[in-house]
């Protein structure tokens, strides 16, 4: 049969075998279709043309012999010099290949020959393969974003070819509700953020780009300040920050309202507001209450005998003073009434539920530097 030529075939339901013998030296060539269950592709029935394709060799055993040399033609119809040659298999080994990525039409279909060498002969696995349309996303930049502005709607990413319209979802550090950003949720810094589309057939493209958070200024100061009347008061708070400019308001009885630290003397209560701006625009601001308080004098005597006619030792403008710190002693050094808040009735008399004698009892009454500290003497008389 040296010369002569022997060509036949043998169909199945499940198989086609082609037989090739062209002389006594020639390679043997044997076809067989994807049943033969040689090869296999991973997720082959939801392939995405964004995505590698994966092909599996199950076996390196065949009715052949063993494998010792793999030719793979991942498009045998339309590019049949297209291929990949392993020449060391190993079972259970996969080979991927990426296709064009396209967007349209809705699928294209491709034809796969794996070619198993088996020292003088060689035979054919094909596998048919349909590929979807896989989104493709435009992501254009975010405008940066100070700290404490309200949430933004994202709506800079999109797919340009409209494969899923509206079923992008964003996400990232600050991203809520899957298209608002919310500055004040995340830190300062820049962030990633990514957009995810995802098709009806599975197929998923993301894209990302970097959102940046700029700084808040802060600004510490007490909430509150108590000021003697026909006294001043210097507002010192701590601002942090790459600050441009500040500004109080209103600006009445300051000696300068654009300066950090201005010294006020206002005739009654009033909230002082402070604004400062960062050289990237953005605004903090914090508020200080500057209450005035008048001087008081302390009476010197009372009579605590329940005549109803100054039964109580009463400091009328004490009150109002936020903290206080009232002593009374007797003459020998013992506290017989002490309190941090004085009320408006004032002291009974009593120590321990008990009437005091009449006498000379001392006090110190401390404002916590508002005014010197007031020291004296109170006689109670029967």
């Amino acid at each position: 049969m040296k010369n002569n030529k022997v060509l036949f075939f043998l169909k199945s339901n499940w198989r086609v075998l082609l037989f090739l013998f062209i002389s006594e030296s020639s390679i043997s060539h044997f076809s067989y279709s994807q049943s033969s269950n040689l090869d296999s592709i991973v997720n082959i029935n939801n392939l995405c043309s964004n995505l590698p394709v994966t092909l599996i060799n199950k076996t390196l055993t065949t009715s052949l012999g063993t494998v010792t040399k793999i030719e793979i033609f991942w498009d045998v119809n339309n590019n049949p010099t297209l291929n990949t040659t392993y020449n060391s298999p190993v079972a259970g080994a996969s080979y991927t290949y990426k296709y064009a990525e396209f967007g349209t039409p809705a699928s294209k279909n491709y034809t796969i020959v794996v070619r198993l060498f088996t020292n003088a002969k060689f035979m054919d696995d094909t596998i048919n393969i349909s590929l979807n349309a896989s989104p493709k996303i435009q992501f254009n930049a975010i405008p940066a974003i100070c700290q404490e502005k309200d949430p933004i709607t994202l709506n800079q990413a999109s797919d340009i070819y409209h494969l899923a319209p509206d079923a992008g979802v964003y996400s990232g550090f600050g991203v809520v509700g899957g298209n608002q950003f919310d500055p004040r949720i995340a830190d300062p810094g820049a962030h990633l953020i990514t957009y995810s589309d995802t098709t009806s057939f599975g197929c998923v493209a993301s894209a990302y780009t970097t959102l940046t958070v700029y700084p808040t200024p802060i600004i510490s100061m007490p909430n509150n300040r108590v000021l003697l009347s026909g006294s001043s008061v210097q507002l010192i708070p701590t601002v942090t920050g790459n600050i441009q400019s500040i500004i109080w308001s209103p600006s009445n009885f300051l000696n300068n309202p654009d300066t950090l630290y201005p010294v006020a003397n206002p005739t009654s209560n009033i909230t002082y507001t402070l604004t400062a701006t960062s050289t990237q625009g953005c605004v903090g601001d914090s508020s200080v209450f500057v209450r005035v308080v008048l001087d008081f004098d302390v009476p010197n005597t009372f009579t605590p005998n329940n005549d109803g006619i100054n039964d109580f030792w009463t400091i009328k403008q004490l009150p109002q003073y936020p903290i206080q710190w009232v002593q009374v002693f007797d003459r020998y050094g013992q506290i017989v009434f002490e309190t941090h808040h004085y009320d408006d009735r004032g002291w009974d008399g009593t120590y321990n539920g008990k009437s005091l004698p009449f006498g000379t009892y001392y006090y110190i009454i401390e404002l916590n530097g508002i005014i010197t500290p007031k020291v004296g003497y109170v006689t109670i008389l029967k």
